[in-house]
């Protein structure tokens, strides 16, 4: 285990006042003053310090804020970026977004309303993705904690959407449901202890 320079400084001090209080013979004074510290009695303090560090470890364990984890914001960026990825498909390629849905192609007199729908649902996803990346950058947990939320209510209305009209296609939208509902709770610190 490499310690730092400042918890190696801490060390020797801790050692050169346990040596002073308990007049122990493992440290000598030179004639420049300076204190000479035996192995011994470092390993002693690398020891100490080391326990100090298990303890704080173990506090921090006992009251850790998963909510304040590093790796939430990455997974609310991935979620983002496949929102504004889906929004962008669905406009510049209403027909193939139209097959994540599992509907057939429409015939020729309903194309355009169908394509200006698929505008539609384009910005709408954009605007979710868009919607997630600020609140990752610029807002607080909280609330993207419950924009990922809102986000899995609209992939399980999406989903439900499918089954009624088409009968399948509904875990194209469900599987990811979940996993935003989870990630927006654990933003909310639901897995946050007192």
């Amino acid at each position: 285990m490499n310690l730092s320079r400042a918890e190696l400084e801490r060390a020797d001090r801790e050692d050169q006042n346990f040596s002073q209080q308990h007049n122990h013979n493992t440290t000598f004074r030179q004639h420049s003053s300076k204190t000479i510290t035996t192995p011994a009695t470092k390993y002693t303090s690398y020891l100490k310090i080391l326990n100090e560090s298990h303890i704080l470890l173990v506090h921090n364990m006992a009251t850790s804020r998963f909510s304040q984890s590093p790796s939430l914001p990455i997974a609310a960026s991935v979620f983002a970026t496949i929102f504004v990825g889906f929004g962008i498909n669905a406009i510049l390629r209403p027909q193939n977004a139209l097959e994540f849905f599992e509907f057939e192609a429409p015939a020729a007199s309903d194309k355009k309303v169908v394509d200006g729908l698929m505008i539609i649902y384009g910005a709408r996803d954009i605007f979710m993705g868009l919607a997630i990346y600020s609140a990752t950058y610029f807002g607080d947990r909280k609330s993207l904690g419950w924009i990922l939320i809102a986000a899995s209510g609209v992939a399980f209305v999406d989903g439900a959407v499918c089954r009624a009209q088409v009968g399948k296609g509904e875990w194209n939208h469900w599987s990811y449901a979940p996993i935003l509902t989870a990630v927006g709770s654990v933003l909310l610190g639901v897995l946050d202890k007192a």
